[in-house]
């Protein structure tokens, strides 16, 4: 049986396994660590950002060496459990499907978090600070776990306040936009305080709090409340936002999606993890979830993301040609039945660019860009029919934002896929290869990833890491060799189009 662990942030830091045994390492430094990759989005972070932390008065050789002997020290704590300890070129992170994370919650909860924790690092220190002023003051709830069974068929229930509560009708305006969001993937009722129904569905409430600050600033709160446990708070994210002027559209889209991204996740709709992954088995089980009507998602949508897993198949060299052809009549189904759905509109133009119908690509990302420009998958299709129509470097900005959101559904390695390639067309070859880098340690047996690292690695001059990109490749790939990527069925359009794939014949493996 697979080992899992809990990491306590509740007062002394404390690593405890299955049986209850202290796994806790005894230096600050290694404690530290894993309070910062504990709280992390993802529970994953670059390693100079670690360094910044951690070790700021020390120079980057000094801090990384630093930082490898902190893992190390980590990984002797958890014994048997040491792979829960997860490392990738240029990232550190945790299992999160191993690493169970326990917050304080009520109105200490501030003074209790990490309260063992004395670093005299001043980066560190500022953290630890921010981290305390944000932690919850509300009564305590439960730790979030596994949702209780509903009634099948019972909608998700969400709860908005009666106007005007957040202080201020921006508020008002991220609450009903996350909820609208919410009610586009998963059979969602939205109502009023005053009129919730009586039914067996989860029943969430939305809440957000607004206090201007100087000027046109603002200090925001978000907060959602499990109704079934008194109004127990199950989440909560405080930011700071401008109320009026450029940009404050786009700072309150992005509260609104990370607020809709924690609901799904407290909703349960975790199957869709799976597509952050990138083998066969993972996807395959996704897409049988989506067939079968027991992934969650309303029937409008499910077509649209085995769709996307077709898209995506096809590109890791997971699925044959025919793929395309049924993701196309997916994608066909899904508009029909969610006309006005950007997931379903920004599939159909995904699906639309990869089998070179690019009149009907600008069509759709068109219409998905009218329904909710800030979507994370919105923004990812636009990056692919833009750098395909031409605009090199309004699709890199596009791709640059996607991988800012809270990517509910696209996941933090496709985000950077989507930045390395745009990057890639827009001839921007050392953000290309960060992109990159990024995408193979978040997605570490992305194919894409590889073939990206292996050509932009080589013509930056690491040929080691290059190679390195070769050999994992072989291994995922049976009949892969470097000469393949020449062949213009081989999925390395954007890299052809560049003319960077010299890597292919320069014999490295």
């Amino acid at each position: 049986m697979t080992a899992r662990l809990e990491l306590v942030l509740d007062g002394p830091v404390r690593v405890l396994d299955s049986e209850g045994r202290d796994r806790t390492p005894r230096g600050a430094k290694e404690r530290g660590l894993l309070a910062v990759m504990g709280t992390a989005r993802g529970m994953r972070l670059s390693r100079a950002r670690v360094q910044d932390l951690l070790w700021s008065d020390r120079g980057p050789e000094q801090g990384a060496a630093s930082l490898r002997g902190a893992l190390s020290g980590v990984r002797r704590a958890l014994g048997p459990a040491r792979d829960v300890l997860l490392t990738g070129p240029g990232w550190v992170g945790l299992d999160g499907d191993r690493m169970r994370v326990v917050l304080p919650a009520g109105p200490d909860a501030g003074d209790r978090f990490c309260a063992d924790l004395d670093i005299t690092d001043p980066e560190f220190e500022d953290w630890l600070r921010d981290m305390r002023m944000a932690a919850p003051a509300a009564p305590a709830a439960p730790a979030p776990g596994p949702v209780a069974p509903v009634e099948t068929g019972a909608p998700l229930v969400l709860v908005l306040p009666d106007p005007g509560q957040a202080g201020h009708v921006a508020g008002d305006m991220i609450l009903a936009d996350a909820a609208g969001r919410v009610a586009r993937l998963v059979p969602a009722l939205i109502v009023g305080a005053g009129s919730v129904p009586q039914m067996a569905g989860r029943c969430i409430g939305l809440h957000a709090a607004i206090m201007p600050g100087d000027q046109s600033g603002a200090i925001t709160s978000l907060r959602l409340t499990d109704r079934a446990q008194g109004g127990a708070q199950i989440w909560s994210h405080m930011g700071q936002m401008r109320l009026m002027g450029k940009g404050a559209d786009v700072l309150m889209r992005a509260l609104s999606e990370e607020m809709s991204a924690a609901i799904l996740e407290l909703a349960g709709l975790r199957s869709l993890s799976m597509l952050h992954r990138f083998d066969a088995s993972s996807l395959g089980r996704l897409d049988a979830e989506l067939a079968d009507g027991t992934s969650g998602l309303l029937p409008a949508v499910a077509p649209a993301i085995r769709a996307y897993l077709r898209y995506t198949m096809r590109l890791e060299r997971l699925a044959s040609d025919d793929a395309v052809d049924e993701a196309s009549e997916m994608a066909r189904q899904a508009v029909e039945a969610a006309p006005r759905n950007p997931v379903t509109l920004s599939v159909a133009a995904l699906v639309a660019v990869q089998r070179g119908d690019l009149d009907a690509a600008v069509d759709q990302i068109d219409r998905a860009r009218w329904a909710d420009p800030a979507q994370a998958l919105v923004r990812f299709a636009t990056a692919a029919v833009l750098a395909r129509t031409g605009r090199e470097a309004e699709a890199y900005e596009a791709a640059k934002a996607a991988r800012t959101g809270a990517l509910a559904i696209l996941g933090p390695g496709n985000a950077a896929l989507a930045a390395a390639a745009a990057a890639t067309a827009a001839g921007r070859e050392a953000d290309a290869l960060a992109h990159a880098r990024a995408a193979r340690g978040l997605a570490p047996d992305s194919r894409a990833a590889l073939r990206f690292v292996a050509a932009l690695a080589f013509r930056a001059g690491a040929e080691e890491e290059a190679a390195s990109a070769l050999a994992r490749l072989a291994q995922l790939e049976p009949d892969f060799a470097p000469q393949r990527m020449l062949d213009a069925d081989y999925p390395v359009a954007n890299l052809r189009r560049a003319g960077f794939l010299q890597v292919a014949e320069a014999g490295l493996i």
